[in-house]
């Protein structure tokens, strides 16, 4: 992992995954606070080191990282700060024929499906300065169903002050260099929600929704423009685009849930029943990389 004055959160995480390594390479970017020495302190009976990094942007420290796990490990987990790890097996292992691992992230009611195992000897390069992401990653996946990461959000990219700021710089930045690519417009939109710039957001979203039908952001970006639409009271464009979502894949239930409470609000019961009837009969999507856990267990209970 990369690090940076976690002083206050690094233990929690080491403790987590201490009993599933045999060994762990820590990338310093210039910790101000004793982060470096509790982590000697923990991890003092794990082979390892940490070594201080400069830090020019995340691509480029998790490049750095990866480079220097893969000269010494078969196997590479991925880790930040303020995560740990859940594991229901007694080991952490890569089926064989896979070389990237798929792990639920679970985050503020969500789950989001990430590449965190990796085969070292077929270790794609991250790309973007922020909301990296692996450039062309291997099709020989495999999901990880007795592994799960939470993630607390209180590391120190949520304690700065002025942080989506920053981070909007750095995204229009790449915006420039590589113009209308949907991955970095969704993570704008998604950082202005999170700053509550809702009608920017929109634009965005409405940007990738026109102009990128079939793209890996298609789905998300129609569903997050449907749910300010739905927030708006423009509940005819929101329906409109939750029906879109769900026939563009009918394995996601969001959508339906989305549905189902539009209708409820409109007091038209009968088609909220019928939804939330096809919502408990469906099971989570073992393909999506988002999704929402409490839609197929308990919500459309709660209409």
């Amino acid at each position: 992992m990369i690090v940076r004055d976690e002083a206050g959160i690094i233990e929690r995480c080491l403790r987590s995954v201490i009993p599933f390594i045999h060994g762990w390479i820590i990338h310093d970017l210039g910790s101000s606070d004793d982060t470096v020495a509790r982590i000697e302190r923990m991890m003092c009976g794990v082979p390892g080191q940490v070594e201080s990094r400069l830090f020019r942007h995340f691509s480029q420290a998790r490049n750095e990282l990866l480079d220097h796990a893969r000269q010494q490990a078969d196997i590479i987990l991925l880790l930040d700060a303020d995560e740990e790890i859940q594991c229901l097996a007694p080991a952490i292992n890569l089926p064989d024929g896979a070389d990237i691992g798929l792990v639920d992230i679970a985050q503020q009611g969500i789950i989001i499906r990430q590449p965190r195992i990796l085969r070292a000897n077929s270790i794609p390069q991250f790309e973007f300065a922020v909301h990296e992401r692996l450039a062309n990653p291997s099709s020989r996946t495999a999901v990880l169903d007795k592994l799960r990461i939470v993630h607390h959000a209180d590391g120190i990219r949520h304690r700065t002050d002025d942080q989506l700021k920053i981070d909007q710089a750095l995204i229009r930045a790449e915006l420039a260099k590589t113009g209308h690519d949907p991955a970095m417009i969704l993570a704008l939109a998604q950082n202005q929600l999170r700053a509550n710039q809702f009608d920017s957001a929109l634009e965005n979203l409405e940007q990738i929704v026109a102009r990128h039908e079939g793209s890996h952001e298609f789905w998300l970006a129609s569903y997050l423009t449907a749910g300010i639409y739905q927030q708006q009271t423009r509940y005819s464009k929101a329906i409109e685009l939750y029906e879109q979502c769900f026939a563009s894949d009918p394995d996601r239930m969001e959508p339906v849930m989305r549905l189902a409470e539009l209708h409820h609000q409109m007091q038209d019961l009968t088609p909220a029943e019928q939804l939330c009837d096809l919502i408990l009969e469906t099971d989570v999507p073992q393909t999506a990389d988002y999704y929402e856990p409490a839609v197929y267990h308990y919500s459309a209970r709660l209409l």
